[in-house]
């Protein structure tokens, strides 16, 4: 029996339709939910197979253990608005109450489906239902036109009127990317930062959704942006869902690029955990902290999980190749640990230039990735320790006096032709040209003028 769930869930519509020829009970539930075949194909969004299960007649109705939900109940909750349509034309029941006395209309509608609650309005669902819940004419105003929000206001409707899940109008129409709504409701004087039952305000589920034309209204509008949920801020929701235009909304508001989550994370490390190039290049270009680690860094996470689009735009604006997470591995290692050979591949490319760079290169290039405040407190430390007569000795040439000066090196003419400088990067270096050597035209009487040491 588990072959025609598992058939249901995948969309194997050719095994599908080999068992109903073989008269399979269509209309058995698994032993854990109790999900028939049709809700595992309707939530799933497998439009062909919903059709096949229909015409099999299997049971509309049925309702599975855990919510009490029906296949049109699951369709609608998480926007499958073919299949949502199909079910309807189907004559499926429009108001079976799950175990929380909710429909698949009020469902749609707090999950953001505003075609699938729309459909189902227009097959006259009963919406009455909704004011068990505390919902009111407002928030249902915000499914269908911006007139009938701004008809209800001007009836003196209350515009922060709460539902029993905590949120007012606005956060219905952020919920469903109203924003001509949302832009009358802020006008009415609407909270902006009201919360519901999951801790969210209205830019947190604008963020969440990707809404980027409701979270610029509430920018606008002064919302807070480093409001958190149960675990972060806007910017790191958005940055997680890959929602780019949200991103450079908040990006463009001043959000803290390196806030962090309950777990530590900053956006730019929640970019890379789910895959998303494009927010992780908005947020280095924002000049978010590249090598911010929570026990590893973003470049090790990239590594780690195979993420070589993220991985390249890291390397490729410099993140740290030779950091080492709390056992000593570097990115390398654990791209290696993995099995990730394409990651390997670009770590190991970078790493072999590094490794072939002279060792004041090599320490520019660390200094690089070291926090300006650190390499200035570890400079001032190690100048108190210069005795006098090292400081004297490691005045530039031109200062000292005429008689104290050093006698200059006499350089082999051979010598002068082959000596090159380091490349000015360790990328720079992978692809230096064989043109003549710098001091090449030099004479062995008149040596390269000495530069003064760095301070």
């Amino acid at each position: 029996m588990n072959v025609v769930f598992d058939a249901a869930e995948k969309g194997d519509i050719n095994t599908l339709r080999t068992l109903i020829d073989n008269g399979v009970d269509l209309n058995a539930q698994d032993a854990g939910h109790g999900y028939t075949a049709l809700i595992l194909a309707a939530r799933q969004g497998h439009f062909d197979c919903v059709q096949l299960l229909i015409d099999a007649n299997a049971a509309l109705d049925t309702r599975d253990h855990s919510y009490g939900y029906t296949a049109l109940t699951w369709a609608a909750m998480c926007g499958e608005t073919a299949c949502v349509r199909l079910l309807i034309d189907s004559n499926a029941d429009l108001d079976i109450l799950d175990r929380f006395d909710r429909t698949a209309f009020l469902l749609a509608a707090k999950n953001g489906h505003s075609e699938c609650a729309q459909r189902l309005m227009d097959a006259k669902a009963d919406v009455t239902v909704c004011y068990r819940h505390g919902v009111t004419p407002l928030m249902l105003a915000t499914l269908t036109v911006s007139a009938d929000v701004q008809r209800l206001l001007d009836g003196n409707a209350d515009v922060n009127a709460l539902d029993a899940d905590g949120a007012n109008a606005l956060l219905w129409a952020v919920w469903l990317g109203k924003s001509d709504c949302a832009q009358l409701l802020i006008n009415a004087k609407a909270k902006t930062e009201v919360r519901d039952r999951t801790s969210r305000t209205p830019l947190l589920w604008a963020a969440r959704s990707g809404q980027a034309n409701c979270a610029q209204l509430l920018v606008d509008a002064r919302a807070n942006l480093e409001a958190k949920d149960t675990t972060c801020t806007a910017l790191s929701r958005a940055a997680f869902q890959g929602h780019t235009e949200c991103v450079k909304v908040l990006i463009s508001a001043k959000a803290d690029l390196d806030s962090k989550d309950v777990f530590g994370d900053t956006p730019l490390i929640s970019a890379v955990q789910s895959d998303h190039p494009d927010c992780v290049q908005l947020l280095i270009d924002a000049k978010a902290d590249i090598n911010a680690e929570n026990g590893d860094t973003a470049l090790m996470l990239a590594a780690r999980d195979g993420h070589t689009e993220c991985l390249a735009v890291l390397i490729n604006t410099r993140a740290d190749v030779e950091a080492q997470d709390k056992d000593g591995r570097t990115a390398l290692m654990l791209a290696a640990s993995e099995g990730e050979l394409a990651c390997v591949k670009l770590l190991a490319d970078v790493s072999t230039i590094i490794a072939k760079l002279p060792q004041r290169k090599r320490r520019r290039i660390s200094d690089a990735f070291t926090p300006r405040d650190e390499r200035t407190s570890s400079s001032s430390s190690s100048s108190m320790q210069v005795t006098s007569t090292d400081t004297a000795s490691a005045q530039p040439r031109r200062n000292q006096p005429r008689a104290a000066r050093p006698a200059a090196p006499v350089l082999d003419t051979a010598q002068s032709r082959t000596r090159r400088r380091p490349a000015r990067s360790p990328f720079a270096a992978a692809s230096r040209s064989t043109g003549t050597p710098r001091g090449a035209t030099r004479q062995a009487s008149s040596p390269p003028r000495q530069r003064p040491r760095r301070k």
